[in-house]
């Protein structure tokens, strides 16, 4: 199975798309996937997705605003706050699923817009 990631900044038009290719893929300032400079929202190291066996799995990487990943479901829409291990996620990671939406602090403004997708 292949695993992408799209990324645009919110109210702009299209989106870059990014191969996930390694067992460990980070996004921010100086990530794999590198966002535009001047966001202070965005960390050097924003959050990490991490291939598994069984799928990919989000991290955030103690970035300074955050990461939230709304998932759908079957009943609608779901958001989980990725959050570090010591504040309350037992695991530190939510498994990523066809479609969920990834964004880079919660409040920040403008938003960077992140799918992940598979094929």
């Amino acid at each position: 199975m292949k695993y992408y990631i799209t990324h645009k900044i919110e109210g702009s038009e299209g989106g870059n798309t990014v191969e996930i290719t390694k067992d460990t893929f980070t996004v921010g300032r100086h990530g794999d996937l590198a966002t535009p400079l001047g966001l202070n929202c965005v960390s050097r190291l924003h959050f990490g997705i991490f291939r598994h066996r069984d799928g990919c799995y989000i991290r955030d990487l103690n970035s300074h605003c955050g990461t939230r990943v709304k998932s759908k479901s079957e009943d609608g829409m779901r958001s989980y706050e990725v959050l570090d291990a010591n504040i309350g996620n037992p695991s530190g990671e939510v498994k990523l699923r066809n479609g969920d939406e990834i964004s880079i602090g919660i409040d920040a403004r403008p938003k960077i817009l992140l799918t992940f997708t598979t094929s």
